[in-house]
């Protein structure tokens, strides 16, 4: 039972440090939109869980996860490479 909590928490922990990571990627992209403080409240829900599932998993006697997963990285590199190719013409481009 202690290892499967681990593992759950692991994933947990995986994936909130990918978006973390990707909150943080979409807020560098988004500077004219009025929602900075939207997205610095997500991170910071991520920073804040992400912490206390590893004290969970610490308490567990086992070692949390540092980072986020490889298919997180993966999507997050899918949309710069859409954003790169598909990205909207401004007006005067031609």
């Amino acid at each position: 039972m202690k290892d499967d909590t681990e593992d759950v928490l692991n994933d947990l922990i995986e994936n909130l440090e990918g978006r973390r990571e990707g909150i943080h990627e979409g807020r560098g992209r988004c500077t004219r939109c009025g929602v900075e403080s939207l997205f610095a409240e997500c991170a910071r829900r991520c920073r804040e869980g992400r912490r206390r599932a590893q004290a969970q998993v610490r308490g567990l006697g086992g070692s949390p996860e540092k980072s986020g997963s490889a298919a997180g990285a993966l999507h997050r590199g899918w949309l710069s490479v859409r954003e790169a190719v598909f990205q909207p013409r401004r007006q005067g481009d031609s």
